[in-house]
């Protein structure tokens, strides 16, 4: 558990957070807190020698402080409105993933290319092991397979 008042350090707005209090040499007060890593499209704050995502800040200002995963409802993971932020499971949050971009399939989705009928399959873990849900003609059915197995509507 975090034991540390977002409030009184930061002020937030439109999904951005400014340094209301000097917590240390580098914070400047009214200037916007944090850092931006491009590597996974996060915003990070540094706060007690602590590094923290700033989504997960923003939340835990609004909501305090949650023990679930920080999900992004529009998928966009550099957009830490408070009204984007919901915490979820990780397998909720699985379910809510996007295309990938080098592959343009969901990320539960796999391609057999000799398999000519249904070459698009769904493979989750489920209890730990890896396990094919099923066979689809396309990425989009196959996407829709694997969110009715595990009965969560995003």
């Amino acid at each position: 558990m975090i034991d540390i008042d977002f409030s009184e350090i930061f002020s937030y707005d439109n999904g951005k957070l400014y340094w209301k209090k000097k917590i240390s040499d580098k914070c400047v007060i009214g200037k916007e807190a944090g850092h931006y890593n491009s590597k996974n499209n996060r915003h990070f704050v540094r706060c007690y020698n602590k590094i923290f995502a700033r989504s997960r800040v923003v939340y835990a200002m609004f909501n305090g402080f949650s023990d679930k995963q920080i999900d992004h409802i529009n998928r966009n993971s550099s957009d830490d409105r408070i009204e984007n932020l919901r915490p979820v499971t990780n397998r909720e949050n699985s379910l809510n993933t996007d295309l990938c971009i080098n592959r343009n399939l969901p990320a539960c989705v796999y391609f057999d290319p000799t398999n000519k009928k249904n070459p698009y399959y769904v493979r989750a873990r489920v209890n730990g092991k890896k396990k094919i849900i099923g066979w689809a003609t396309s990425p989009e059915l196959a996407n829709n397979l694997y969110k009715n197995y595990f009965e969560i509507s995003i």
